[in-house]
């Protein structure tokens, strides 16, 4: 596989896919999972709660989304914990674009202040990626590549 070359999701014909509610990552539900690894479908249907984020991570310790479906109202994921870590990469996130005045811009990635993130080999629907705060400070990476925004 060439380092250029990105994963393909296939979806049989007629298939329309099964969401489950919007989660919550905190460290209790990585202890409790055994695992910091999260697939499946997520939906926020919801506005302001779970802050309008199909996934929300509250926690710092390394979360990993991978193979995800999201579909959101506001955001497919979020995080304002200062210093989280994630990483999502091969997912599709679905976000409803909003034109109301005095209401922010949706987005497919939303993180204040984040230690690390990868993003890379998604394709984002509705919504773009935003990291901020002091995204730059000394030991912070961010890795954002191989996307796709329709």
């Amino acid at each position: 596989m060439s380092l250029l070359s990105r994963p393909q999701r296939t979806v049989a014909v007629g298939a329309a896919p099964v969401f489950g509610s919007p989660i919550d990552i905190t460290d209790a539900l990585i202890t409790s999972n055994g695992s910091n690894v999260f697939t499946g479908n997520y939906e926020n249907t919801s506005y302001s709660a779970n802050n309008g984020a199909a996934v929300y991570v509250t926690t710092t310790q390394k979360v990993i989304l991978d193979g995800c479906l999201f579909k959101a109202q506001k955001y497919c994921v979020s995080s304002l914990s200062n210093g989280s870590n994630v990483e999502v990469r091969n997912s599709i996130g679905v976000v409803k674009n909003t034109t109301q005045a005095g209401q922010p811009a949706h987005r497919f990635l939303n993180l204040g202040q984040p230690a690390s993130v990868v993003c890379e080999n998604n394709t984002m629907i509705g919504g773009g990626i935003l990291l901020s705060g002091n995204s730059t400070a000394t030991g912070r990476t961010a890795v954002i590549r191989y996307n796709r925004m329709i």
